[in-house]
């Protein structure tokens, strides 16, 4: 467990590297950081926000940075397409199993 938690921590460092010396503004770096930080369990979950919206142009990098930043920190990708959920029948799920299982059900 150790040899994938040192793996994650240099992953981790080489991506902040990255970042840092981007030309992303201020404010995205941060809230970049936000999200790491949210993942490694240094927020409050009750008080952080559960959700994370990336908004821009198509071909920005939005879906590339998710996945990075996941992948950095060992988190797992769930891929969904908006077709499979009619807009009428939008649900909250407070357990990612209850999605699973909703979305098991789907296909």
């Amino acid at each position: 467990m150790s040899g994938i938690k040192n793996k994650v921590d240099e992953n981790m460092r080489i991506f902040k590297d990255i970042l840092n010396n981007s030309s992303l503004r201020d404010i995205d770096k941060k809230n970049i950081d936000y999200m790491i930080e949210y993942f490694q369990g240094k927020h409050n979950p009750k008080l952080a926000s559960r959700s994370f919206l990336f908004c821009g142009d198509p071909g920005l990098g939005k879906t590339y940075l998710a996945e990075k930043l996941l992948r950095t920190i060992n988190v797992e990708i769930l891929y969904m397409g908006c077709e499979n959920f009619p807009a009428n029948s939008w649900v909250k799920y407070e357990e990612f199993e209850d999605l699973i299982k909703a979305v098991e059900k789907i296909s």
